[in-house]
């Protein structure tokens, strides 16, 4: 699995073996008996076998690998026979439905930005966006590629209860995440000052904040 999930997961299927890869030792302390962790770059080729897992999985991955056709490969050889990849990551355009989202809102030139930096760095944030990873794995060799689209609201807007709840975990989760995410490319990548980031980043809180937008994003 390449997820921070992977205890949770372990939790769930006790019968499974459970291992997550990532490039930090930033793994808790404490883990299910059945899961390990390991520190590894999966952009680079694999240390594992062919034909050593029936499920891997992958999360929210925007801007970290280069070739993502070589990932897949990675994924098809070490599949077994009837395994499964999972992919789950999201778009960083917001849309409305009901034209609450002003076209030249702030939400417009954050996704400007990020897909600059991406491209610049050749690490692209359009992962899902045109079908880009679809396409990625049918280049690598799959060829029974399912989607599932959700729209998930950014903030608590939803007059359905379900969909509200998710809309508030949403923003909680972005506004938890946004400084450490654009700090980097806005930064180091597009070579913005950190006082200039501040203030943007401020726009964009206050975006998430504003009801009025009924602003969601694919996943």
């Amino acid at each position: 699995m390449l997820n921070s999930c992977t205890s949770d997961f372990a939790d769930e299927f006790p019968v499974a073996e459970v291992i997550g890869i990532d490039l930090s030792p930033t793994q808790p302390a404490w883990t299910p008996p059945n899961c390990k962790f390991e520190i590894d770059d999966a952009s680079q080729l694999w240390t594992f076998p062919d034909n050593t897992f029936d499920y891997i999985h992958i999360r929210f991955m925007l801007g970290c690998f280069k070739d993502w056709t070589h990932v897949y490969k990675e994924c098809l050889r070490c599949l077994k026979p009837g395994g499964w990849v999972e992919h789950q990551d999201y778009s960083v355009r917001l849309y409305s439905d009901d034209g609450s989202l002003p076209p030249d809102s702030i939400w417009t030139e954050w996704a400007k930005v990020l897909i600059a930096a991406g491209e610049k760095i050749g690490q692209t944030i359009e992962v899902i966006d045109k079908n880009n990873f679809v396409n990625w794995m049918m280049d690598a060799g799959f060829d029974d590629v399912q989607t599932k689209r959700i729209k998930m609201p950014m903030g608590g807007w939803s007059a359905d209860k379900k969909w509200k709840e998710v809309g508030e975990f949403n923003r909680l989760s972005f506004g938890t995440n946004l400084e450490g995410y654009a700090l980097y490319f806005l930064i180091k990548v597009m070579g913005w000052e950190y006082i200039e980031v501040q203030v943007f980043l401020g726009k964009i809180r206050a975006a998430m904040r504003n009801e009025d937008y009924h602003g969601y994003t694919y996943v």
